[in-house]
């Protein structure tokens, strides 16, 4: 009898009238949560990574978004590996492979410039003018860069593409984050990812032409009307989206994106490091490794320009399925991400590796081929899951372009010290570099803390 008045005197302790302890401790954690920013983990717990709230299938707007993203991230990337495939056929024209790194690097910095500025901007600003502006540009530089002859200005306008072209992939990303969740958001993220390599290989298909001026102009055309036609769906499709956001916002209050400055605290204290790390080290074997295999094609197998870019649009469309085996393996080891990225730059770091015993071409190709694999499968668990895991701390767009711009700064520096490395130190060691450079990965991707469960 004592023990029963005893707890009924602590549970009455301290609580207004007509509430127990289990509605006063109630009431502080919802209120707790009024104050707390979303993403924001509390005090003495693991720090969690925001999860998106759910949100009803609308086939509509899946459709609209899927197709989309695969035709703008097509031109893009097809833009993108037009100087890639075209550099055996502007050398055998008298341009330095020195000249077209530089070029490379300044896209290269540039694009990862405007990824740092997009990341700023592009939880802000619609989709429809991040499109217009980014495409516009892209087409007038692509035109430029076939019309001048200065190598200099050359230089100039292929990075004034490259900053065009960097306004494309954050907001596409967020709009898939805003819109799509589940499978929707996967095949979405999968149509990017089968986008860029159809693009590669539309690229190889127009390098093989033997007349890279011709098919720089007519990218520079496509840009153009892609521009326009885009920037009409997203006039339509925010209109048809406008009716279904009211309502939805009506159900239930949309969370406010986490303050800038407090998010980069907390996505730094969550394994934001580490992901920087491993996101440059990708940049740089999915950006200035990919661009130089056309080159190692040619010079160190010795296939022909023409044969080489036929090689490297086959080896591209090959990998079309890379996307989707990496989402099977991210499945496979229980929706970890960052064990696949470890597994992945493993597997390219010993095929990198094996490609110097391996004397046959063709057996030397395929094994080329699952290097180009495995650090492909580490860009999936980046780009695919963890960017949009910020979903919930409204920052989305933000994570992709810092990322995107560390990518690509270092892609940027990693291509002029390759094509310097052709010059002086030789194919075969500059592989063993590429082999190295995998390995690391490995350990960055071992720094990412235990504490971060559902990464």
């Amino acid at each position: 009898m004592k023990m029963s008045e005893e707890k009924m005197r602590n549970g009455a302790q301290g609580a207004p009238a007509g509430e127990t302890a289990e509605t006063q401790s109630a009431s502080k954690e919802a209120a707790a949560a009024e104050i707390a920013p979303a993403g924001t983990p509390a005090e003495g717990e693991a720090a969690p990574l925001p999860l998106p709230k759910k949100r009803q299938k609308n086939t509509g707007i899946f459709l609209g978004i899927a197709t989309m993203c695969f035709l703008v991230y097509l031109a893009c990337y097809a833009t993108k590996s037009l100087l890639s495939v075209n550099t055996p056929a502007m050398i055998e024209e008298g341009y330095s492979s020195v000249a077209i790194g530089t070029m490379t690097s300044v896209y290269f910095f540039l694009y990862g410039a405007g990824q740092l500025f997009v990341g700023f901007i592009g939880d802000k600003v619609k989709l429809k003018y991040m499109l217009l502006g980014g495409l516009l540009v892209a087409a007038a530089s692509c035109f430029l860069f076939a019309l001048i002859d200065s190598v200099v200005l050359k230089t100039v306008v292929w990075g004034a593409c490259g900053f065009g072209l960097s306004f494309l992939y954050a907001p596409l990303v967020r709009s898939v984050s805003d819109h799509l969740e589940g499978r929707q958001a996967e095949i979405c993220m999968f149509l990017l990812d089968f986008a860029s390599i159809i693009g590669s290989t539309v690229a190889g298909v127009f390098g093989a032409l033997g007349n890279w001026k011709t098919a720089t102009i007519v990218f520079a055309s496509l840009l153009a009307f892609l521009a326009a036609a885009s920037f009409v769906f997203n006039a339509v499709f925010d209109k048809v989206c406008e009716g279904r956001e009211e309502k939805r916002r009506a159900a239930a209050e949309k969370p406010q994106a986490m303050p800038l400055k407090a998010f980069a605290g907390y996505w730094l204290r969550t394994g934001g490091v580490v992901f920087i790390l491993v996101t440059a080290i990708q940049g740089i074997a999915k950006n200035s490794i990919t661009f130089w295999i056309p080159t190692y094609i040619s010079q160190y197998l010795e296939f022909s320009p023409e044969t080489a870019s036929i090689i490297f649009s086959v080896m591209s469309l090959a990998a079309a399925f890379n996307q989707l085996v990496a989402i099977f393996l991210y499945h496979l080891m229980k929706n970890r991400a960052i064990r696949v990225v470890r597994f992945s730059f493993a597997l390219s770091a010993v095929c990198f590796l094996l490609l110097i015993p391996i004397r046959n071409a063709w057996a030397n190709l395929v094994v080329l081929l699952v290097a180009q694999s495995g650090y492909s499968w580490a860009g999936t668990m980046i780009w695919t899951y963890y960017c949009r895991s910020y979903v919930g701390a409204g920052r989305v767009a933000f994570v992709v372009g810092f990322l995107d711009f560390c990518s690509y700064l270092f892609a940027a520096i990693g291509s002029v010290l390759f094509s310097d490395a052709i010059a002086t130190i030789g194919w075969m060691r500059l592989i063993v570099v590429w082999g190295g450079l995998m390995a690391s990965g490995v350990l960055a991707a071992f720094l990412f803390p235990k504490s971060t469960k559902n990464i």
